[in-house]
């Protein structure tokens, strides 16, 4: 790693205005802003021929992923990878503010009770998309929502299932549990043997890291199947299995099963 070391910026590359993070939050909005440009923000300026944004993304970098950095030692930041004290109290404020605001809202964030719940999320994002898209749902311990994310964007018959990017999120999160949804264009509500290879390797890799797999849903306009609810013999722990059909999203009654 790049030793950084507080001087002047006035080796560092010169950015034009209209690129510099700061004027395109004002014109764009934070949302449009990378990870590594919402860190130079609060980095302020660089050190003496390295800008912000460059030691944001070796910062992003060292961390391996934006996510990670709140577990970082302050000394980390202030010394080895030579932020500063300044830079490094701003960095930490922002990682505490973040954590509040997501504490203060975790109550109000819904409870996944039913495969019917965790298909709602996702059905009007979902079930038009032309190529198949693989999303998933962190849980907590009280099987509450703590985020949802896209993790792979396929083509028209298929999207590989990678357990690096869709565990990654989970364990950040210190989740207990995640939910895979992925979407079928061809408009066939059934899981597909590549389904079924998937769902079993994605179980091991939760067994492992100790997060389950709390179910695999399919989803396409017609409504919605439950790998949970497939045949007993299917290999999935046993608070997901089931004995039960396929249920599709029309079957209310059937789907306001706790999971």
């Amino acid at each position: 790693m790049h030793q950084m070391s507080a001087s002047s910026l006035s080796n560092a590359p010169s950015v034009p205005p209209f690129e510099r993070p700061r004027e395109r939050l004002f014109v764009n909005g934070p949302g449009a802003l990378s990870d590594q440009e919402l860190i130079a923000i609060l980095l302020g300026t660089g050190v003496r021929g390295r800008s912000a944004i460059s030691m944001a993304s070796d910062l992003v970098s060292y961390a391996h992923g934006s996510e990670s950095i709140g577990r970082l030692d302050p000394d980390e930041l202030r010394v080895r990878l030579g932020l500063g004290t300044a830079r490094t109290a701003r960095i930490l404020a922002a990682i505490e503010l973040g954590r509040r605001a997501t504490s203060g809202r975790a109550e109000q964030q819904p409870v996944i009770h039913s495969p019917r719940d965790a298909a709602r999320l996702f059905r009007s994002t979902m079930a038009d998309l032309p190529t198949e898209h693989v999303n998933v749902i962190v849980l907590d311990r009280q099987m509450r929502l703590i985020r949802t994310m896209n993790v792979h964007r396929g083509t028209r018959v298929g999207s590989p299932m990678c357990p690096q990017a869709i565990f990654r999120a989970a364990v950040v999160a210190n989740a207990n549990g995640i939910i895979v949804a992925h979407n079928h264009p061809s408009e066939e509500l059934r899981a597909s043997e590549a389904d079924l290879s998937a769902t079993e390797m994605l179980v091991t890799a939760g067994e492992t890291l100790g997060i389950e797999l709390v179910d695999h849903l399919v989803i396409t306009r017609a409504g919605h199947l439950s790998l949970r609810r497939r045949d007993p013999g299917y290999a999935l722990p046993p608070r997901i299995r089931g004995g039960r059909s396929p249920r599709r999203s029309g079957d209310d009654a059937a789907d306001d099963v706790s999971i």
